[in-house]
């Protein structure tokens, strides 16, 4: 038998055709493989490479005063050219406390001195020139835990909603949007970073969706492959995304001073903050891969809508008919504390709110807004419209404690088989309001359970 020669791995019978052991051509050189077992290919290997994701960091997000790190009032012309004063009639109070009302969020550190505190973050009323400073709370929670919050900002009635949380190690985002499509706004962030006077700042862009442009800034200390910060912007409306949808500047006197703020924008803004590493493919992914995305409008539908990935509406998704979710179907509460005083609602915090009130020094009155101000607050109202809110007597006093009452004077909201229109200390009660239509808009207040003593 003379088949044992040279030709021995080549095809004999019917058996595997025979391969090379080093291929004429590499394709493909790979890093950092592990193989833990027997692997077999009987075909094609597709190795698709792994994103690259954000440094490693140290969660230390936290609120302090807005001039903590510097008064930005003394830095007006330099940090925030072309923007009303950061005075105190400037500052809003909004949904706050009154002792809240200059209270910011900033980042401390974030691990290898990417910041000296740094963010400080605020919603600015173009119009007006007027700051608003949102308090991101819950914070520095575990990657891929995110948080939703709005907020009754003080501009008018229309109110901010911010997204926001670690998406994937090292990487931070927010997503900021406004109840009013129209409505002009900026959205910033000022402090001191890390770099200590040796500034490595640059702007950067990448190109995808064929035509498109992501814009983003760099910002490290020379020479420190760690000291790093990327910040990415993404404006809901395309037309402001044709030139930088930011600025970063410096004081000249302290170079490590900055601000962060985008131009001008409506509806509203992405924006994602990586530590040490450039994730411009990640973020671009995260924008386009699998979304349908929907920001400037709404979306009503009188047949079906299908989406094989998610369909993230930013305003409003109106459909005339049945909608049916396959997976989960998960709505969003207006967590609002009350103060002690009588409340007063407001009609964009209304619907799907969970009240809760700290001990009172008297008994109190919840008021509603009448139904008028609540259909021009709800997106696509009509008759039928109904939305359900708890109220939450959270006194620990339950013997010596207050009672909340709803007072009917300043509402056309009337009650229908209410039991309980007094919530004693201690208890807790969901009510659902229905809206109708007689010769204007009506509503009627129903009550959905009985009062449940969580205090006792």
């Amino acid at each position: 038998m003379s088949i044992m020669n040279e030709g021995a791995n080549r095809s004999f019978r019917g058996m595997s055709s025979g391969y090379s052991l080093y291929p004429q051509k590499i394709r493909n050189i790979f890093t950092n493989v592990r193989v833990t077992g027997n692997t077999r290919v009987d075909n094609h290997l597709l190795v698709k490479k792994a994103l690259l994701v954000g440094g490693v960091v140290e969660k230390d997000m936290d609120h302090e005063n807005h001039d903590a790190e510097f008064d930005p009032f003394n830095l007006q012309d330099i940090l925030f050219p072309g923007m009303a004063d950061f005075s105190d009639e400037n500052i809003l109070q909004g949904d706050k406390s009154e002792g809240d009302r200059k209270i910011a969020t900033y980042w401390n550190d974030l691990g290898n001195d990417v910041f000296d505190d740094w963010g400080y973050f605020f919603i600015y009323d173009v119009a007006q020139g007027k700051y608003y400073f949102p308090l991101l709370n819950p914070m520095n929670l575990a990657d891929g835990e995110i948080i939703t919050q709005t907020f009754g900002t003080g501009f008018g009635e229309l109110s901010f909603t911010i997204t926001h949380g670690w998406r994937e190690r090292g990487i931070f985002m927010m997503d900021v949007s406004c109840s009013d499509s129209e409505f002009e706004f900026r959205f910033g962030a000022y402090g001191n970073l890390g770099s200590d006077g040796d500034e490595d700042d640059y702007d950067m862009t990448a190109t995808y969706s064929t035509t498109k442009t992501l814009y983003y800034h760099h910002h490290a200390e020379l020479n420190d492959d760690q000291e790093i910060l990327y910040s990415y912007f993404i404006p809901y409306n395309d037309s402001e995304n044709t030139t930088k949808p930011y600025q970063s500047l410096y004081n000249p006197e302290d170079t490590d001073d900055n601000s962060l703020i985008t131009k001008v924008l409506t509806g509203g803004v992405k924006i994602f903050f990586s530590k040490e590493n450039d994730v411009k493919d990640w973020v671009i992914t995260e924008i386009t891969d699998g979304d349908l995305n929907v920001g400037n409008g709404d979306i009503e539908a009188e047949g079906n809508i299908t989406a094989q990935g998610n369909m993230i509406c930013e305003n409003n998704l109106y459909c005339d008919g049945t909608i049916l979710a396959r997976g989960m179907n998960l709505g969003r509460t207006n967590i609002v504390y009350m103060e002690d005083e009588d409340y007063n609602v407001p009609a964009y915090l209304f619907p799907n709110a969970h009240f809760i009130s700290r001990p009172n020094t008297d008994n109190r009155y919840f008021r509603m807004p009448p139904s008028e101000q609540l259909v021009s607050a709800i997106p696509n109202c009509r008759p039928g419209t109904s939305f359900r809110f708890t109220i939450n007597n959270n006194d620990n006093n339950v013997e010596g404690g207050y009672a909340w009452n709803f007072d009917f004077e300043s509402t056309d909201i009337s009650p229908v088989s209410v039991k309980n229109t007094t919530i004693p200390p201690g208890a807790i009660v969901t009510y659902c309001v229905v809206i109708t239509d007689g010769e204007g808009p009506s509503g009627y207040l129903l009550q959905e359970s009985e009062p449940l003593l969580i205090i006792g």
